[in-house]
């Protein structure tokens, strides 16, 4: 069966990688999609670095830029097996929402979509939709629905998990500036990925949340995972949030400008400094990163991988620091553009 999976722009190329090395097939790669095959589409609900994945209930031809044409997704809709139209969690399950998007300028906005496949599916299952129109929160239980309308191509596809593999359960504790769980997930496999020899001591130095240090664990229980910042409320929701994880991710307070740890002490620094306004620098940082490049040179052994997301001004201050850039990605994400680097030590 064929799986649709959604991601971050810019991250398809990590998000394939990571569904290969699970053993799933990947059959199709768009912009902010993959398609994946599968015995079991649950598999894929193991992606870190995935948005959401549905079952692919259709792939069907581009819906015109008219309301008129929304006609054609009910037809769209009968086309689709009878088993694919039930909650694979729970075939009991009695109502059913639905999340639409689009490529491009048309007539008709994501409701209007939402609200003609919802209707249908509600004629057709004797089920109750519920309509997002008045902005209405997610509804418990409900069976999750997605339609988006590109340019190429119509999916529709039913969610396998209880809610987007994003939300993370384990956090619940946010600062401005946190990292996006799945895109925290492709840093650490980035800095694996580019590593000269396989890295065991991570480090992330301006830890937030958390998030990246949890991530890394996710990734391999081989990790010894440190994660330090200097604020008192990153040290409080970073603790939370790893006792949420159940992982072992070791949690200090320092400045990234002074780390108290000695030489070549770990094989990855893998970060997302403090480089916006959301989160500006404090502390040895509050003049610029370079305290945080010079610490985090001495600590990495000679064949280390420095990994870091920000800007373009940011990551290309990093070849002063000594750092040669071996990879980059880039991303939209919330509305900017950011890049994904992994560095070695000159």
């Amino acid at each position: 069966m064929n799986v649709w999976v959604r991601c971050i722009r810019g991250l398809e190329p990590v998000v394939a990688e990571e569904a290969r090395g699970l053993g799933l097939s990947v059959v199709d790669e768009a912009p902010r999609r993959i398609i994946v095959e599968a015995r079991e589409a649950e598999m894929a609900c193991r992606l870190r670095t995935a948005d959401d994945a549905y079952l692919l209930a259709m792939l069907g031809p581009p819906i015109g830029h008219t309301k008129a044409e929304l006609r054609h997704l009910a037809a769209m809709i009968d086309g689709v097996d009878g088993i694919d139209l039930r909650d694979r969690r729970d075939e009991r399950a009695t109502r059913v929402e639905v999340t639409a998007s689009f490529v491009g300028r048309r007539n008709y906005n994501r409701f209007d979509i939402e609200d003609v496949v919802g209707a249908h599916l509600q004629g057709r299952l004797g089920v109750h939709y519920v309509s997002r129109r008045d902005e209405v929160p997610p509804v418990d239980g409900a069976t999750s629905w997605r339609v988006h309308l590109d340019d190429d191509a119509t999916l529709i596809g039913v969610r396998l998990a209880p809610r987007p593999l994003h939300r993370r359960a384990y956090k619940q504790d946010a600062l401005p500036g946190t990292l996006h769980p799945p895109v925290a997930a492709a840093l650490v496999l980035l800095a694996v990925r580019e590593a000269r020899v396989p890295p065991s001591r991570l480090l992330d130095p301006a830890c937030g949340s958390g998030t990246i240090g949890i991530e890394a664990a996710y990734v391999t229980a081989e990790f010894t995972i440190t994660a330090s910042d200097r604020r008192p409320d990153a040290l409080v929701a970073a603790s939370a949030n790893v006792r949420r994880a159940g992982v072992d991710v070791s949690v200090l307070q320092a400045d990234g400008g002074h780390l108290p740890l000695p030489n070549r002490r770990v094989d990855a620094v893998v970060t997302n400094p403090p480089w916006g306004r959301q989160s500006p620098p404090t502390g040895a940082l509050a003049g610029g990163l370079a305290p945080l490049w010079n610490e985090a040179a001495r600590v990495l052994v000679p064949d280390g991988t420095l990994a870091v997301i920000g800007d373009r001004v940011m990551v290309d201050a990093l070849a002063t620091a000594g750092m040669r850039r071996t990879a980059e990605l880039e991303l939209s994400l919330m509305g900017s553009r950011v890049l994904l680097a992994a560095h070695a030590l000159e």
